[in-house]
C-alpha cells in the first residue's frame, strides 16, 4: 500500500475542512460571537496538519488503486470526524476560562 499517496490525499482533506470552517468564522465575525478564537484555532490546525501531510509526498504521480481508496475514505471519515469537533472543544475550553475570569 502507498501510505504517502493516502497521507497525501488525508491532508487535502483536512485542508478542506479548514477552508471551509472559514465560512464560519466569517458569519461569527459578522454576528459578534464569542466562538472566534475557537474556530481560528481550529483552522490553523486544520491548515497546518493538512500541509504537513500533504508536503509528506507532494510530488508524487503514482495512481491510486482500490486498497489506497478505501484506506482514504476510511481514515478521511474518522480525520474529519476529529477535526470537525476541534471547535466544539476548543469553544469549551474558551468558555470555561472566560468563567474563571469573572
Amino acid at each position: 500500500m502507498n501510505f504517502r499517496a493516502v497521507f497525501k490525499l488525508i491532508g487535502v482533506l483536512i485542508a478542506l475542512v479548514g477552508v471551509s470552517m472559514s465560512f464560519s468564522l466569517f458569519w461569527s465575525l459578522y454576528l459578534d460571537e464569542p466562538d472566534v478564537a475557537a474556530l481560528v484555532e481550529s483552522i490553523s490546525i486544520c491548515l497546518v496538519s493538512g500541509g504537513v501531510l500533504y508536503a509528506a509526498d507532494w510530488k508524487s504521480t503514482q495512481p491510486i488503486l482500490r486498497r489506497e481508496g478505501m484506506a482514504v475514505v476510511g481514515l478521511g471519515w474518522l480525520a474529519g470526524g476529529l477535526v470537525w469537533r476541534a471547535p466544539v472543544l476548543f469553544f469549551r475550553r474558551h468558555a470555561a476560562f472566560r468563567r474563571r475570569l469573572l
